[in-house]
Parts: C-alpha cells; structure tokens; sequence
C-alpha cells in the first residue's frame, strides 16, 4: 500500500495503491502539512510501475529460467541478483514505490531522495508504513502525525536499510550518506586507504520519470548521475515521451550525459 495524493483532493479522497485491491480509506493516514505543494511527487506515475515492474521482471527471469545458451547464460548471470546486497540512490522518488521495491528484492541500503520537502514526508511515511506492515512491528501506523513522521530518517525492511531525505540534484550531500564499509568489501584496509573514491558512489542509481524539461532543467539531473556514479554504477531510469516544444527531452539529455 503507498499513499498517494491527488492535486484539489482533501485526506479523505486520497486512495492507496494496492498489490491487490484498491479502495479508499478514510481518516487512516497522517495529516502531513503542506499537502497543496505536492506536486507531482504525490502521485505513483506510471514511469515508476514500468521501472519498477522491470527491475522485478529481470531478477525473477534470471533466477527461474534455465539458460538456452551461453549467450543466455551470460546476460541471466548479469541480471541475477541485480539489486541483493547493493547500495541504491533513488532519485525524484516521489512516493518512495520504487524504494521499497527495491527493499524487496534484495537491496542491502537505499536512499530514497526528492527535492521537495513535503514530498520527503510522504516518502517518509510510505516507507515506514511499508516496513511496519512487513515486519508487524511497532504501533499501529495509523497513530502516527506529521510530528512523528518528520523525527525519523531510517527504516529497515527485511534487512535492507532505508534513508530518506531531501536531495538537491548535485548539490554534493547524498556521497556523504553511504557508510564507509559499504563499498568496496572485498578490498584490504590499506587498499581502501590507497583508494578513498571508490567508496563514494552507489552500486545503482534509479529515476523513474524525471526527464520533464517542462517543470525541471535536465542538467542538475544530468549533474547528480555524474555526481553519484562510480565506475561500476548502473542507472535504471524509465523515461515516458512528451512534447517539449524547445527540444527533444531524450535526445537532449543523452547529448548533456555524452559530454560527461
């Protein structure tokens, strides 16, 4: 379930997206402030279902099909596990969907980021409702305000842990959330010493959605991916296709990412 808010609509007509059934519910999620600033952040858009349902589609794939061939077997051994045990930076999460996706299938820390501050409290509450509803832990997720919500950054579903917080595209901050012995596990001491960099960057970077010249520049976004990238980092990002009537968005952003 993960509480999405629609522009004009009050509390009791927001709807939770369900994995089975959907229905709204009144009067059982929090009253987080600021709601008219939302934005497009409160709403699960369909980038992110396509993301995340890819991201579920490649790991399941790999794990249950047997290979035909070599060149089969070569890229399930690519895709396996592609998130268990790694280290994630959500960009523009919005709702935090595709964090706690990724909670799910194997993630060992995920930071889950957007720019905009009541957006991170709804982030915030999503993941905590998720991790209490999967752990059947602490209170009842109902209780909580938007007083509750804010003291409290860190979450953990099934043994992966969850940073939420606000992240400027680029502004240099979210390197410095990735805890030292993240990285680089199967290097010696003195090796990690001999190489400080390779511990600031994430194994993977997600952005469902977040190429909308329209409403914000592609060149912060362009600049965090370099930011958060290590030479070994993989970005997923789901784009979908709108009129932009300065420029192609795709082609735009590939040409600013190229000049990396």
């Amino acid at each position: 379930q993960v509480r999405q808010i629609f522009p004009g609509q009050n509390n009791k007509q927001t709807n939770y997206i369900c994995s089975r059934k959907c229905k709204s519910r009144e009067n059982e999620a929090p009253s987080l402030e600021n709601e008219c600033k939302l934005g497009t952040g409160a709403t699960v858009w369909p980038g992110s279902m396509v993301l995340l349902k890819y991201l579920e589609k490649i790991t399941h794939e790999a794990a249950d099909n047997p290979p035909s061939d070599v060149l089969e077997e070569m890229q399930q051994k690519q895709f396996h596990g592609i998130l268990e045990g790694k280290t994630i930076a959500d960009l523009g999460s919005g709702t935090g969907i595709t964090t706690i996706a990724s909670a799910l299938l194997g993630a060992k820390y995920v930071v889950c980021t957007d720019g905009c501050d009541p957006v991170v409290d709804l982030a915030r509450f999503n993941v905590r409702h998720a991790a209490e509803k999967l752990t059947k832990q602490a209170k009842d997720v109902t209780t909580l305000t938007a007083k509750d919500v804010d003291k409290e950054r860190n979450f953990n579903i099934r043994g992966c842990e969850i940073l939420v917080r606000r992240y400027l595209w680029g502004d240099g901050t979210l390197l410095k959330e990735i805890p030292e012995n993240r990285n680089c596990t199967d290097l010696e001491e003195h090796e990690r010493e001999d190489q400080p960099e390779l511990t600031m960057h994430f194994d993977i970077i997600l952005c469902a959605d977040c190429v909308v010249p329209k409403l914000y520049p592609i060149e912060p976004l362009v600049d965090a991916l370099d930011e958060l990238s290590g030479i070994d980092t993989i970005a997923y990002m789901s784009y979908e296709k709108r009129h932009y009537e300065h420029f192609d968005p795709a082609r735009e952003f590939r040409r600013l990412a190229e000049s990396r």
